[in-house]
């Protein structure tokens, strides 16, 4: 028998791990995560674990879904961002259950829309949520390119084109996150990003400890940004160079 129970914070960042690493894995640009990353997660700005479902079948924990609602988002849109269940549950009705659940959850909180992601290829989960009235409005793409064979044109980088930002110097973060909210503010689910979430998306995040982000000037203006990272447990973990 399946029964759905809340995520408590403070007690359950290594089940949410567990889960999380034992169903996602096999994408390639996700890896381990560790109870200390879930703990930095759950406390995060722009993203943290409230309004998360765990499904538990006879007393094992064996799926999950989020029911998130951003306390930032003037219109009343929660947001499904995953479902999950372990591998050997599947085919059992608890996807189904769970997302019933996150949808309740939601309109219980007031929301009147519910907006849920799938990556294309995962079809299962693209279909059940069909099942419920979901409608597809909008993909997003992940590009590769190798870089063994790639060099930069000289004159992109002249010095008056392009400086680098001293992260280090609060200003530069509110400069980036200034030009963030005026770059995207016509873009799909967009809301203007707290100096909090900037801070926390460009020094402290888990995930990316090598960021350096430089801006593009014009008359001595900045006028956009660009961020690059590593992340060095993914790289350990795929036996990759990913940046």
């Amino acid at each position: 028998m399946l029964e759905i129970r809340p995520f408590q914070k403070g007690q359950d960042e290594e089940i949410f791990a567990r889960v999380f690493n034992a169903t996602f894995l096999d994408y390639d640009d996700i890896r381990t995560l560790t109870v200390q990353e879930v703990r930095t997660m759950a406390n995060a700005p722009s993203f943290n674990l409230d309004g998360l479902l765990f499904g538990e079948w006879n007393g094992q924990i064996v799926g999950m879904v989020p029911a998130y609602v951003d306390k930032n988002r003037e219109e009343k849109k929660g947001f499904i961002h995953y479902l999950a269940v372990l591998p050997e549950f599947r085919h059992n009705g608890i996807a189904k259950r769970l997302l019933a659940q996150a949808i309740k959850s939601l309109k219980e909180k007031g929301m009147t829309v519910a907006s849920a992601y799938a990556q294309t290829d995962r079809l299962a989960c693209v279909h059940l949520y069909e099942s419920f009235g979901f409608e597809h409005v909008r993909s997003s793409s992940l590009m590769n390119r190798n870089l063994t064979d790639f060099s930069p044109r000289t004159e992109e980088n002249k010095p008056e084109r392009l400086r680098e930002a001293q992260l280090e110097n609060n200003e530069e973060i509110t400069l980036i996150n200034r030009l963030d909210n005026e770059a995207f503010k016509e873009h799909f689910n967009y809301r203007p990003l707290t100096l909090e979430e900037t801070r926390y998306l460009i020094l402290d995040t888990p995930f990316y400890k090598r960021q350096k982000a430089w801006f593009a000037m014009l008359d001595n203006q900045p006028i956009g940004y660009v961020v690059a990272g590593i992340d060095e447990g993914l790289n350990r973990e795929k036996n990759a160079k990913y940046g």
